[in-house]
């Protein structure tokens, strides 16, 4: 799943046992949220890596062609509160996009956690 400059990449169709009706188109940011100067020298367009888990959320931040770790996110399976969280930190590092990992089981396919992450997915694209 990628939210770059406001457009969201489509994600992998959810298997039948986890499916779920398509959320409604994203938001341009220039509508949901105040342009920001970056102040943050930049050799590229910068992305917040999340990697959303049920207890704490993984973040770090592109700087060229590495990546500038973050500190994590602890949440209580609050998906929205801890979208709003992950918005904010974006706007905050001057990023362009969100990357989200999608998680697969040992045999490549969705498994639960991966529907946790769809949920989140989508509460980013609401916030």
């Amino acid at each position: 799943e990628l939210i770059a400059l406001g457009v969201v990449a489509t994600m992998p169709p959810p298997r039948a046992a986890f499916s779920q009706p398509t959320p409604p188109p994203a938001k341009p940011l220039s509508q949901t949220h105040r342009t920001l100067t970056c102040p943050l020298p930049s050799p590229g367009p910068r992305l917040l890596a999340v990697d959303y888990g049920v207890r704490r959320v993984g973040l770090a931040v592109s700087v060229g062609f590495a990546a500038r770790p973050l500190p994590r996110l602890d949440h209580r399976r609050d998906p929205r509160g801890v979208a709003a969280a992950v918005v904010e930190t974006a706007t905050a590092n001057c990023a362009a996009g969100i990357v989200v990992g999608w998680p697969l089981n040992a045999a490549g396919e969705e498994g639960h956690q991966a529907a946790r992450t769809r949920k989140f997915v989508w509460a980013v694209r609401e916030v």
